[in-house]
C-alpha cells in the first residue's frame, strides 16, 4: 500500500521521475517564500508553538496534538510519497500519524481520505505545495524544529494549508505571526499617555510593536496585547495580571519581578527573557516558549503549563506548586532548590536536571517520570519512597522521607525513589556516579520560608538615629543598636511611610494602598475611636495566614476598635497583644477597666487577644511616682510590648523545633508586628499628652533642657533603640537570625507636639517639614532592612513606600498573587532588597494626600486645610488645594524643598498635577472640597 523512494525516511531526496524537486526536507523547497526569518521578536528564533503534548487537557483550539517531547522514529520500512499539488513529498507513516485526529494521521492509519493516486502510486493531494514542507517539520520534530515563513502571504497560505490538514495549533501559531508582522510601532510616551487617560486602567493594543520600551512598574492589569512584540522590553516591576497577551512575543525582555498573574499566555514567547521573581501564578501558559529563560524564584503556583517549552531554562529556587507537568520535557534544566510540591510529574523527563535541595514532596507521578542522571543531593521527595544504591542496579529499602543525600555533598549519586518504580527501567532514579555514598538514615531536609518581623516606630525622625542626624543643635541622640543593626544590613534614604500621621500610615502598610485609593486617610474620630478598617479590606496578615504563616500583632493599632471590623483578629491576626484604640495608645500608663467600674468603662484598655486588662498599679500614674528608683510599679507599654515580643519569639522557635521534631517538612513561620508608641507624645495614666513619659532619663537626666526634651532623647536611646537590639538578639538567641528578615520604619515624620519642639534635635534632619505635612519630613522614614546572608550591607536612595508591604510580604512568602487585590497601588520591593531582579523607581508615582481639618484637636500652625503631593524620579508637587497652586521642587538638586521652580518649569508641573488628579479617587468620608467630616 505505501509506495515511493527508497531512501531515507524524511529526507529531501531527488523524486521519482518526471518529478519537480521534493520539498519534504529541511531546506526550503519550491513554495518557499523568501528567507524564513526565526521567530521570537528582532531576529530571534522563530520555532512554531503549535504542538501540544497528548493527554490531560485539550488545546484550546479542541484537538490535542503531537507530544514534542518524544519526536517520532522513522521506520525505514514505511516510507510514504505523497504528491501535493505536483510536488513529491517522502515522508514516513510515523510522520504522519505524529498527530492523532488530524487529516493525515487518519491516511497513516488507512483511512481512504486521499483515493486518488499518480502514476508513480503516489498519493495526490490537490493542494497548494509551497507550505507542505512546513507541515511536516510540524509533524517531524515539532514546535523546536520548525521554521515559519517570513512574508504574511505565505503565512496565510500556511495557515489556510494546516486548518486543511486540521492542525489547529499549527494554523494558530500561522495566524499569531500575521498579527506580529503587522504590529505597528508605538512610543512609550503614547502608552503613557493611553494608560493614564483610559478610564478604568486598561490598555487596548492587540497586535502593537513595543520593542525595547521602558515600561516598568506600570499597572497593567487586565489590559490586551494579543499577538504583541515586547521583545528587549523593560517590564520589570509591572502588573499585567489577568492580561490577555496570547501569542505575544517577550523574547529577550526583562520580567523581573512582573506579575503575569491569571494572565492569558498561551503559545506567548518568552525565549531568554529575565524573569527572575515574577509571578505567574495561575496562568495560562499553555504551549509557552520558555527556552533559555531565567525563571530563578519565579511563581508558577497553579499555571497551565501544557506543551510548554523548557530549553536551557533555569528555575532556581521557582515555586512550581500544584502544576500539571505530565509529560513535560524539563532535561538538564537548573532546578535548584525548587518546590514542586503537589505537582504532577508522570512521564516527564527530567534526565540530567540538577534538582539538589528541590522539594518534590507530595508529588504524583514520580515512578514514571526520568530522572535518570539528576542531581539530587538534599532533595525532599514523598513518602513510601526507597533508597536506590550507587550502583543502580537494585532497590534498598529506605527509610522513609527526607533529604536525597547529605547536605553539601558534592554531585550526587541517588534519591529516595517511590517503591513502584516503572517495570521497564530500574534506573529511571539513578543519579551520576561522581558523588559520595548516602548516609543512611539522614534526617530530613526541612524547607524553611524566612520569618518576617516588623518593628514600627512611632513618630520617628528621620534625623533622630544618630547615624542619620545632621546639625543637630544638642547633639545626637544615642541610637548604638539601630546604627549597628541597620550596618549590618540595608539602608533605605528614601524609604516612605504611608501617611503624614498614624492611621492612615497604618492602613496603607496593611492594605498596600496610597491615601489617594484607601479607605482611611485621616486619624478620623468615629464612634468615640477610630474609623475602622472594613471586612472588605484584605491586610497583608490575611495573605501570610493563607499562606501559612502564624500572624502576630504587639502594640499600637488605631485601625478600629475591638467591637468592630478593625479588630486586629479581624484583619487577619492569630494574636495580638496591645492597644487598639488610637487614642488610647497614647496612654503609655494605661489603668484598663475592671468590669465593675463605671466610671473607669470608658478608658482606654489593653488587651490581651479579646481579654481586656485591668491594671491596678497604673491608677494615680504621675512622673513623680513612676520615676522614681524602680519605676515605681507603674506598668510601661513600651517595656510591655517588649517583652511580650521576645516572649513570642521564644514561644515560636520552640513550636518550630516541636514541629521539625515531628517530622513536619517545614515548620509553619511566622511574622511579629511589633508597633511601639516612641517616641510619640503621650501622657501618664490617661492625662493630656505632655512628650515622651518614660520611666528614667537615663544619660540624659542630668542635662540642662526642658523635661519633654530630656525624655524624648530617652525614650529613642534607652527604650526604642536598647529593645530593638534586644529583639534581634532573641532572633539570635533562639537560632532564627538566618531565616528571619528585620524590617524597621517609623509610621511618619517627627512630631511637634505634647511640648516637644521638632528644632530641638533637628529631628526631620535634612528635610523639611514633620508630622501632618506632606513635604518629605512628614512623609519619609529613617528605615532599613536586616536579613544575614541574603541582604549585603549597604545604603539605596531607591524609592519605596509603606504600601509596599503587603506585595513584598507576600511575595516573600511565596503567597499567591490572587490572594489580594489586584489593583493595589504597592509593589514588591523584594527584588531591591535581595538584589535577586533590577528595582527601578524612576516612573513610580508616590503619592499622598491629607486633610488636617478632620481633627478638631489640631490647631495652629498643623492645621493647614486638604493637602497633597507627588513625587516622580526626582520631581515632586505639592499643593494646598485640590486645585490650588503647586510648588515644584526637584530633590535631587534641594533635598530640603526650599527653591519653589513652578514657574521655570510649568511642563513639568502641568504634567504631574495631572498624574496627582488621576491618584486621587473622591472619598465621602475625606472630600477634598471640604475634608471636616460631616
Amino acid at each position: 500500500m505505501w509506495s515511493g523512494a527508497a531512501s531515507a525516511a524524511g529526507t529531501a531526496d531527488p523524486s521519482p521521475a518526471g518529478y519537480p524537486p521534493s520539498t519534504g526536507g529541511a531546506g526550503d523547497g519550491p513554495g518557499a517564500v523568501g528567507r524564513r526569518r526565526p521567530r521570537g521578536g528582532r531576529g530571534g528564533p522563530r520555532a512554531v508553538l503549535g504542538a501540544a503534548a497528548d493527554g490531560g487537557a485539550p488545546e484550546p483550539s479542541g484537538l490535542s496534538e503531537r507530544d514534542d517531547a518524544s519526536p517520532p522514529r522513522p521506520d525505514a520500512g514505511e516510507i510514504v510519497t505523497l504528491n501535493v499539488g505536483g510536488t513529491a513529498f517522502t515522508t514516513t507513516r510515523s510522520t504522519l500519524a505524529a498527530v492523532p485526529g488530524s487529516l493525515l494521521s487518519r491516511l497513516a492509519d488507512g483511512a481512504p481520505v486521499f483515493p486518488l493516486r499518480d502514476s508513480h502510486g503516489a498519493f495526490f493531494i490537490d493542494r497548494d505545495p509551497s507550505q507542505f514542507h512546513v507541515v511536516l517539520d510540524f509533524l517531524r520534530a515539532g514546535r523546536q524544529a520548525c521554521l515559519l515563513p517570513d512574508s504574511r502571504p505565505a503565512l496565510v497560505r500556511l495557515a489556510a494549508e494546516a486548518r486543511y490538514y486540521e492542525l489547529p495549533s499549527l494554523a494558530e501559531e500561522a495566524d499569531a505571526e500575521v498579527l506580529r508582522l503587522a504590529a505597528k510601532p508605538i512610543s512609550r510616551g503614547l502608552v503613557l499617555q493611553l494608560l493614564h487617560s483610559s478610564s478604568d486602567g486598561r490598555l487596548q493594543l492587540p497586535a502593537t510593536k513595543l520593542c525595547g520600551l521602558v515600561l516598568s512598574f506600570l499597572r497593567l492589569v487586565d489590559s490586551t496585547f494579543t499577538g504583541c512584540d515586547f521583545a528587549g522590553a523593560d517590564l520589570s516591576g509591572s502588573d499585567l495580571g489577568r492580561c490577555q497577551a496570547t501569542f505575544a512575543s517577550f523574547a529577550g525582555a526583562n520580567l523581573t519581578s512582573a506579575t503575569l498573574a491569571e494572565a492569558r499566555l498561551e503559545r506567548s514567547v518568552f525565549r531568554s527573557a529575565t524573569m527572575v521573581r515574577a509571578n505567574l501564578a495561575g496562568a495560562d501558559l499553555r504551549s509557552a516558549d520558555f527556552t533559555r529563560c531565567d525563571l530563578r524564584r519565579a511563581n508558577l503556583t497553579a499555571a497551565s503549563v501544557k506543551g510548554a517549552l523548557w530549553g536551557g531554562a533555569t528555575l532556581e529556587k521557582a515555586v512550581v506548586i500544584g502544576v500539571d507537568l505530565r509529560g513535560a520535557d524539563m532535561q538538564g534544566l537548573v532546578l535548584r532548590e525548587a518546590n514542586f510540591e503537589g505537582s504532577d510529574l508522570s512521564g516527564a523527563v527530567l534526565r540530567g536536571s540538577d534538582l539538589s535541595r528541590a522539594n518534590l514532596w507530595g508529588c504524583q507521578g514520580l515512578e514514571s517520570a526520568d530522572l535518570e542522571g539528576c542531581l539530587l543531593a538534599g532533595a525532599i521527595l514523598p513518602p513510601g519512597v526507597r533508597e536506590e544504591t550507587r550502583r543502580g542496579s537494585t532497590l534498598a529499602a529506605g527509610a522513609g522521607p527526607g533529604a536525597a543525600d547529605a547536605e553539601g555533598a558534592s554531585g550526587s549519586w541517588t534519591a529516595q525513589v517511590p517503591a513502584r518504580s516503572r517495570a521497564t527501567s530500574t534506573s529511571a532514579f539513578r543519579g551520576r556516579e561522581d558523588g559520595p555514598a548516602p548516609r543512611q538514615g539522614t534526617a530530613p531536609q526541612p524547607r524553611q520560608r524566612q520569618r518576617i518581623v516588623w518593628i514600627m516606630a512611632d513618630d520617628l525622625g528621620y534625623g533622630e538615629p544618630s547615624y542619620m542626624a545632621t546639625d543637630s543643635p544638642h547633639g545626637r541622640i544615642s541610637t548604638p543598636n539601630i546604627d549597628r543593626l541597620s550596618s549590618e544590613g540595608l539602608r533605605f534614604t528614601s524609604a516612605y511611610t504611608g501617611e503624614a500621621v498614624c492611621s492612615p500610615s497604618r492602613g496603607s502598610l496593611m492594605t498596600g494602598y496610597h491615601t489617594g485609593h484607601a479607605y482611611i486617610r485621616g486619624n478620623y474620630p468615629y464612634d468615640g475611636h477610630d474609623l475602622p478598617l472594613r471586612n472588605t479590606d484584605v491586610t497583608y496578615a490575611e495573605v501570610l495566614r493563607g499562606a501559612g504563616y502564624r500572624t502576630l500583632w504587639v502594640g499600637k493599632s488605631g485601625l478600629g476598635w475591638v467591637d468592630n471590623s478593625g479588630a486586629p483578629w479581624r484583619l487577619g491576626f492569630d494574636y495580638f497583644y496591645g492597644q487598639p484604640d488610637q487614642a488610647g495608645c497614647h496612654d503609655m500608663y494605661p489603668v484598663g477597666y475592671n468590669g465593675t467600674d463605671p466610671a473607669a468603662a470608658g478608658r482606654p484598655t489593653v488587651f490581651d487577644n479579646t481579654t481586656a486588662l485591668y491594671l491596678p498599679q497604673n491608677v494615680g500614674a504621675s512622673r513623680e511616682r513612676c520615676m522614681q528608683q524602680g519605676g515605681g510599679g507603674c506598668w510601661y507599654t513600651h517595656d510591655a510590648w517588649t517583652n511580650k515580643s521576645l516572649e513570642l519569639i521564644e514561644q515560636e522557635a520552640a513550636r518550630q523545633r516541636a514541629e521539625l521534631a515531628a517530622g513536619a517538612q517545614e515548620a509553619a513561620p511566622f511574622a511579629l508586628l511589633v508597633a511601639y508608641t516612641d517616641p510619640h507624645a503621650g501622657g501618664w495614666s490617661g492625662e493630656q499628652e505632655t512628650g515622651a513619659p518614660v520611666p528614667s532619663d537615663g544619660q540624659y537626666g542630668k542635662e540642662a533642657w526642658p523635661d519633654v526634651e530630656r525624655d524624648h532623647a530617652s525614650v529613642i536611646s534607652n527604650y526604642l533603640d536598647r529593645d530593638v537590639g534586644r529583639i534581634v538578639q532573641a532572633l539570635q538567641q533562639q537560632g532564627l537570625q538566618e531565616d528571619t528578615v528585620v524590617f524597621f520604619a517609623s509610621d511618619n515624620g517627627a512630631h511637634n507636639e505634647g511640648g516637644h519642639d521638632v528644632h530641638f534635635f533637628n529631628s526631620s534632619g535634612p528635610l523639611r517639614g514633620y508630622k501632618r505635612a506632606l513635604f518629605e519630613g512628614g512623609v519619609r522614614s529613617p528605615s532599613w532592612i536586616r536579613w544575614p546572608g541574603k541582604v549585603a550591607p549597604g545604603t539605596s536612595d531607591q524609592p519605596w513606600a509603606f504600601w509596599d508591604v503587603l506585595p513584598t510580604f507576600a511575595d516573600l512568602a511565596g503567597a499567591n498573587r490572587s490572594a489580594y487585590p489586584a489593583d493595589i497601588d504597592g509593589r514588591s520591593i523584594v527584588p531591591l532588597i535581595d538584589g535577586s531582579g533590577a528595582y527601578n523607581a524612576s516612573e513610580r508615582l508616590f503619592y499622598f494626600e491629607f486633610c488636617t481639618d478632620i481633627q478638631p484637636w489640631v490647631g495652629g500652625s498643623n492645621r493647614k486645610g486638604w493637602t497633597h503631593s507627588l513625587r516622580q524620579g526626582d520631581w515632586k508637587i505639592v499643593a494646598f488645594e485640590l486645585d490650588g497652586e503647586y510648588m515644584l521642587s526637584n530633590l535631587a538638586d534641594d533635598l530640603g524643598e526650599e527653591n519653589n521652580l513652578a514657574s521655570s518649569h510649568p511642563d513639568i508641573v502641568q504634567r504631574m498635577a495631572a498624574l496627582a488628579k488621576g491618584q486621587h479617587t473622591e472619598s465621602a468620608l475625606f472630600p477634598s472640597h471640604d475634608c471636616r467630616p460631616s
